[in-house]
């Protein structure tokens, strides 16, 4: 599914209508994983104004989750890289910000399988970049409450609250996007990039998107949790 820059779609904590059988509430508080395969729209990005930086899926406020940002070196060159990023608080309660970056400019057409992946118990964060890279990094506290945060596919924070260049657009294509309640083992990342359909309940599905089934207004959630991810648009939005 193209996104230009302009389209975002997110999922409340909680369905109004309690539809969803597995809200994405809480889930931050425990082992989980987000996974999605992204194709990066490189020349749409500046490294130079708002457009640097393209949230792929992310709890807002205190950002959590998978981007992709454009930053020029010093020697001039363009570079893209990915990252995967939450905040936690520390033994004083201070928050602090943890991430973990790759460089993918040399990755053919800048299209990659990227998997962020939480163990609450062992406090890690680890980042997946297709099949082949594997970084860790552990932290000490606890992550931050996500529970009233807004989960977003193709942009950081769409709301009109939030300042434009925080807003953070995707330019590319999304083709496959999940969240598992789980800390997926790299063996099950591995599965899980060579059959998208290849996910079980023991991977505990919160939410799965294939993007073959959606709608002007929706992208069907086939996890079949009902966690369907709805356009962001100012004319009908009641914020």
């Amino acid at each position: 599914m193209i996104f230009d820059g302009q389209r975002g779609y997110f999922v409340t904590p909680i369905n109004r209508y309690n539809l969803s059988l597995y809200p994405p509430l809480d889930f931050t508080d425990y082992d989980f994983t987000m996974s999605s395969r992204v194709k990066v729209d490189y020349e749409s990005m500046n490294p130079n104004d708002h457009t640097r930086e393209s949230g792929i899926i992310i709890k807002n406020g205190q950002h959590l989750g998978l981007s992709v940002f454009r930053m020029q070196g010093e020697d001039g060159v363009k570079r893209l890289y990915v990252k995967g990023q939450a905040w936690y608080l520390d033994e004083d309660k201070n928050p602090q910000f943890i991430d973990i970056v790759h460089d993918i400019t040399t990755v053919q057409d800048y299209t990659v399988y990227l998997t962020f992946v939480h163990d609450a118990k062992m406090k890690t964060i680890q980042l997946y970049v297709n099949d082949d890279i594997s970084l860790r990094k552990r932290y000490e506290g606890t992550l931050v409450d996500y529970k009233n945060s807004w989960l977003w596919i193709g942009c950081s924070n769409a709301l009109s609250s939030c300042a434009e260049e925080h807003k953070q657009y995707f330019y590319g294509d999304i083709d496959f996007t999940a969240i598992f309640g789980k800390s997926l083992s790299k063996k099950e990342v591995q599965a899980l990039y060579e059959n998208k359909k290849n996910f079980t309940d023991e991977f505990k599905p919160i939410l799965v998107c294939n993007y073959k089934n959606k709608t002007e207004y929706n992208i069907e959630d086939v996890s079949g949790n009902g966690n369907h991810p709805i356009i962001h648009n100012n004319l009908w939005m009641d914020e």
